[in-house]
């Protein structure tokens, strides 16, 4: 009997071990799931550096004019955002970049007389809208106006989640209606990835907007999502990653599955330019193209960018690039002439 009694016991501590152990995965998945979730939803705020201040206190010197505005959205949401406008060239102070980006519209004969019109700017996941001053002061340098503004959960923004396009399509609507720009105003559209994919699945609901150009948009958030995961944690659970991405869009509300700027830019009758670096590790290539080649318009167009990343692709691009960029807005109503 006492051996018989033993064994009883010594199977119960081995059941009542497993029941331990088995209570002990699911906790470990449920937080992994959550702190997953959490990373989706929640980008890094980031604060002004001291290049945006050093922006903001001379704008001159970038060859530009700042007015602060903002925009409250349709669920209350409270958006900052930045009206950049060119300066008139005899005020400029130092502005090197818009300096040397009017000499090469110059020299090839495209710097227009009047307004081209206004370029609204969508930065990317952690990014704030002082991320663009770089690139505004060479689009003033044409003659654009700018609207650059903090993505909600983002910067100065509200909101305490991002939607990856679900919300933020309106909310690009409510930042133009809030800048107040004349009825007839030629719009324009550029956006780095979050803001990429938030930029063409607004393209197909506003026919005002003539172009856009996009750098390294995604085309699939959910692979999006797992190169993500392993780049950070340099492992990758996938049904992890799918739990936590479905338990994201419960918590904010929105269907992740339906994210989808491929889908978008299918139904977009705008002419759009792609740019993507080939080595990009957080959007490869791949997903560039596949949006490229879902546009329609066959004035689309397509910017590899040879060893660009995904935070430097326009840096490695340099002024040519940022030409190029120009030169495709701007044949949308100065057309190239033929010497």
């Amino acid at each position: 009997m006492p051996r018989l009694f033993q064994q009883v016991l010594s199977w119960r501590t081995i059941h009542r071990g497993l029941g331990f152990g088995s209570l002990g995965i699911v906790f470990l998945w449920g937080g992994m799931v959550q702190i997953g979730a959490d990373a989706f939803l929640r980008p890094t705020r980031r604060s002004l550096e001291p290049r945006h201040r050093s922006i903001l206190q001379h704008p001159l010197d970038h060859g530009m004019r700042l007015r602060p505005f903002s925009a409250t959205t349709a669920d209350g949401t409270r958006l900052e955002a930045i009206e950049i406008l060119p300066a008139p060239f005899q005020d400029w102070g130092t502005a090197t970049n818009p300096r040397a980006m009017r000499a090469r519209l110059e020299a090839k004969k495209r710097l227009p007389s009047t307004s081209p019109g206004t370029i609204v700017m969508s930065h990317g996941r952690s990014g704030i809208k002082e991320d663009h001053f770089p690139i505004a002061e060479r689009f003033v340098a044409a003659g654009f106006r700018c609207l650059v503004y903090d993505l909600r959960a983002h910067g100065q923004s509200g909101g305490a989640a991002i939607t990856y396009g679900h919300l933020e399509t309106s909310d690009l609507a409510c930042v133009l209606e809030a800048a107040g720009l004349p009825p007839d105003e030629p719009l324009f559209a550029f956006g780095i990835s979050l803001g990429a994919a938030v930029t063409l699945q607004y393209l197909p609901g506003d026919s005002r907007i003539r172009r856009a150009a996009v750098v390294a948009p995604f085309s699939d958030l959910l692979e999006t999502t797992r190169i993500a995961a392993r780049n950070k944690f340099h492992f990758e659970i996938p049904a992890v990653v799918s739990l936590a991405t479905w338990w994201a869009g419960h918590q904010a509300s929105f269907d992740p599955w339906k994210i989808s700027p491929l889908a978008a830019s299918a139904k977009s009758s705008q002419p759009i330019m792609i740019v993507h670096g080939d080595s990009d590790r957080v959007i490869p290539l791949k997903q560039g193209r596949q949006v490229f080649e879902a546009i329609s318009s066959p004035a689309k167009r397509w910017r590899l960018v040879p060893g660009g990343t995904h935070r430097a692709v326009l840096a490695t691009g340099g002024d040519q690039l940022y030409e190029e960029i120009l030169s495709f807005f701007l044949d949308d109503s100065f057309p190239r002439t033929k010497d």
